[in-house]
C-alpha cells in the first residue's frame, strides 16, 4: 500500500505539458537552434536558446521538428502531426513525440517519465490499466510507416487490449503475428513493448 501511495504522489505532480529537456529546434527556414525547451499546450514550446537569458514561445507551425533529450539520455522527436480519430474523423493537428519507430510508429502526448513510471507501477501490481490515472494522463497515437495521419487510440486509462482494438489496418503487414502477440498479452506488457516486438518479428 505504501508503494502505491508514493507512486501516486509522484504522478500527481506530472502534467501533460511537463515534457521538457535539452532541445534542438529545426525551423522551416532551415535555421537550427540549441537550448532548453518545455512543451506547452497542443502546438507550442517555450524555448530558451543557450546564448539568451529570456525564453520565447515558439509555434510548431513554424518548425519542422524539435529533438528533445530527456532523462536517461532518451531522445524524442516532436512534430505537429495530422491526427484522425478511430472512426477516421479528422482532428486538429497536435504536437506528439515518436516513442517507437519501425513498420508501426508509436507516438505519445504527455510525459515520457510518466510512461516509464507507470510500467514499473503496473508490473508490480495486478491492475488492468496501461498507465497512470488523472494527472499522469498519456495519450497514444499510432501509424503505419509511410502513412500521413496518426490514429489517436485513446489514453493510458484504458487497457492495452482495448487500445489495440482500434488500430485499423496498421498491423496488416503481419496479421497472424499481430493475432499471436495479442492473444499472449499479459498485465505486464506495455503498448511500447508490443509494438517493438511486432516491428522486430514482422518481416
Amino acid at each position: 500500500m505504501k508503494k502505491i501511495v508514493i507512486v501516486l504522489l509522484l504522478f500527481s505532480i506530472t502534467t501533460v505539458t511537463s515534457q521538457k529537456g535539452n532541445v534542438k529546434v529545426y525551423f522551416k527556414n532551415g535555421e537550427v537552434a540549441i537550448g532548453k525547451g518545455k512543451l506547452k499546450g497542443d502546438k507550442y514550446i517555450n524555448f530558451k536558446e543557450k546564448s539568451s537569458k529570456k525564453s520565447k514561445k515558439l509555434n510548431f507551425e513554424e518548425l519542422n521538428k524539435v529533438e528533445m533529450t530527456l532523462k536517461d539520455s532518451v531522445v524524442m522527436t516532436f512534430k505537429l502531426h495530422p491526427i484522425i480519430k478511430k472512426n477516421k474523423t479528422r482532428k486538429k493537428p497536435v504536437v506528439i513525440g515518436k516513442l517507437v519507430s519501425g513498420k508501426v510508429n508509436l507516438y505519445i502526448k504527455g510525459d515520457i517519465n510518466a510512461v516509464r513510471n507507470s510500467e514499473v507501477y503496473h508490473n508490480g501490481q495486478d491492475f488492468t490499466y496501461t498507465g497512470v490515472r488523472a494527472t499522469g494522463l498519456i495519450h497514444y497515437f499510432m501509424k503505419k510507416e509511410g502513412e500521413i495521419d496518426a490514429i489517436h487510440l485513446n489514453s493510458n486509462q484504458y487497457t492495452l487490449k482495448y487500445l489495440l482494438k482500434f488500430t485499423g489496418k496498421t498491423f496488416d503487414a503481419c496479421p497472424d503475428l499481430f493475432s499471436k502477440l495479442y492473444k499472449n498479452l499479459t498485465y505486464e506488457d506495455t503498448l511500447e513493448d508490443f509494438i517493438k516486438q511486432y516491428n522486430s518479428q514482422c518481416k
